[in-house]
């Protein structure tokens, strides 16, 4: 089954074919080739846009009445109010517990059959990563959003909000295979703070009592909903797949700590 923004095929009248397109996003590569030599330097690569091609059908209605509003509601549902194709969280019921947004990407041309059409839909993940439906602080036991089929484990540490008021450690578990820059959250007080791991660590001088948001994927600092970049000192944190320790120093500290992201995989 394919759910896309939470809605099943059969909402719009469409049955999925066989064969649709779900493989490894493409490699973007980086050469350079140089004269007199075989081959080329290899400086790495990056992963491109991942593209999808659902193979889909309108076969169940009575006239090409009825198919063609079903087809003009398709669209509409493919773009926004302005007529631009819009995102997407396309989902597969092979890994329910993830999903990748995707825009209408090419053309489209249903092969038209009486009142039935057949077409592929192309669709594109310019980010070509899945992502876990819920954030780590929101994996519990009993979620109806995470299943058994997901990577979590029996006593996850789900990204719980904790105290600091001395120099003090946090175990922080990636469950994802995709090494992913966190958000910190920080609210009290503290002076020199900083926070370290895997080689990397921030200081801030002075909470001050306000509300702190590193958002390490956006590169963003606030304090009390301002950006607070300038008052922020060092590198965003990386964590990696399993532990991740977070050590945490500084004084006169009574504050809160939490990290949070969402998974993702390759």
């Amino acid at each position: 089954m394919i759910t896309l923004d939470g809605y099943t095929l059969d909402y719009f009248g469409l049955i999925a074919q066989t064969g649709h397109e779900n493989g490894l996003a493409p490699t973007v590569d980086r050469i350079l080739p140089i004269a007199l030599m075989d081959g080329a330097h290899d400086f790495g690569s990056d992963n491109g846009p991942r593209p999808f091609n659902l193979p889909l059908a309108w076969a169940r209605e009575l006239t090409r009445i009825e198919l063609q509003s079903k087809i003009r509601i398709f669209t509409a549902f493919l773009y926004d109010s302005r007529g631009k194709a819009r995102n997407i969280e396309l989902r597969f019921d092979y890994e329910s517990d993830k999903y990748y947004t995707v825009r209408y990407v090419g053309s489209v041309t249903p092969e038209r059959l009486f009142s039935m059409a057949f077409f592929t839909l192309p669709l594109i993940a310019f980010d070509p990563y899945a992502y876990s439906n819920e954030t780590n602080n929101e994996v519990t036991w009993g979620s109806q959003v995470i299943t058994f089929n997901s990577d979590y484990l029996m006593g996850h540490e789900g990204g719980e909000t904790v105290t600091i008021i001395s120099n003090d450690s946090y175990n922080v578990v990636l469950s994802g295979f995709q090494s992913l820059r966190p958000t910190i959250n920080l609210d009290g007080v503290g002076t020199n703070v900083t926070i370290q791991t895997n080689g990397k660590s921030f200081t801030i001088a002075a909470l001050g009592g306000s509300a702190w948001v590193i958002n390490g994927q956006r590169y963003q600092v606030s304090k009390d909903g301002s950006n607070a970049l300038n008052e922020y000192s060092g590198d965003f944190l990386e964590l990696f797949k399993g532990d991740n320790e977070v050590t945490i120093t500084g004084s006169s500290m009574n504050f809160t700590l939490q990290v949070t992201f969402r998974d993702k995989y390759l």
